[in-house]
């Protein structure tokens, strides 16, 4: 099996350095994958030289469209010539638990692997919530966050899953083009198989933090379960 694993980055170097850990300890963790890495940033040297750092490949794009950003990375993807593109955002973080649950499902062949759910921390104010994911009118849509796409999906797509003129909303519009094409999904929710993966919220973030409708206060030391805790929790 060989996966690349992707994400943009923007700012935040010491959020990246912490994600960049978690990345290394999932490919040291499973010896048997041949793992690809690569990371699209926009500050030139700087963030080139903070990728390298960890031995992943990087790409330079500009930020904006961010449609154009997240495109130009998964081009670029395609020459790896893998069996799977699994998604993160620089501040999304996934427990080995997870990604073994993952890994069996691809081993299965679905085409698309995503969480209906989500834990959200925020490093500011240091609270955690449980997010059932999307209500009203989104109800039963999957999220973005730690998704698995199969390559020959891709393929069909030719490679582009978001229009490039787009500065938000990409999750929905991604969404739009794989449902023309996946015939064979795996949606599942981390509550309800104790499972993690976490979005970090910080000052930068694009969409800030703050508790929701959908959102659920829970204890903090649930985070225990994610190997990098001692890490974030310190931001």
């Amino acid at each position: 099996m060989r996966i690349v694993i992707t994400t943009l980055i923007w700012k935040r170097p010491e959020l990246f350095k912490i994600w960049a850990t978690s990345i290394c300890r999932l490919i040291n963790s499973f010896p048997n994958i041949n793992f690809d890495v690569l990371v699209a940033g926009s500050e030139g040297i700087e963030s080139e030289n903070l990728v390298r750092l960890y031995g992943f490949d990087y790409l330079e794009t500009p930020n904006e469209p961010l449609g154009l950003k997240a495109n130009l990375r998964l081009k670029e993807c395609q020459k790896y010539k893998s069996d799977y593109v699994l998604f993160f955002g620089s501040d999304d973080f996934m427990n080995n638990k997870t990604f073994a649950f993952i890994l069996e499902k691809m081993e299965k062949g679905f085409e698309e692997i995503a969480p209906m759910d989500l834990f959200i921390y925020d490093s500011i104010s240091k609270r955690l919530v449980y997010s059932c994911g999307y209500i009203n009118e989104r109800k039963g849509e999957r999220l973005a966050i730690g998704r698995a796409i199969k390559t020959d999906v891709l393929n069909r797509m030719n490679w582009s899953l978001w229009n490039i003129s787009l500065n938000k909303s990409l999750d929905g519009n991604s969404r739009k083009q794989l449902d023309k094409q996946i015939q064979k999904p795996f949606y599942y929710y981390l509550n309800r198989n104790d499972l993690m993966i976490v979005d970090i919220k910080s000052d930068v973030n694009l969409n800030r933090f703050k508790v929701r409708e959908n959102h659920q206060l829970i204890d903090s030391k649930k985070l225990n379960e994610l190997e990098e805790f001692y890490l974030i929790k310190n931001l």
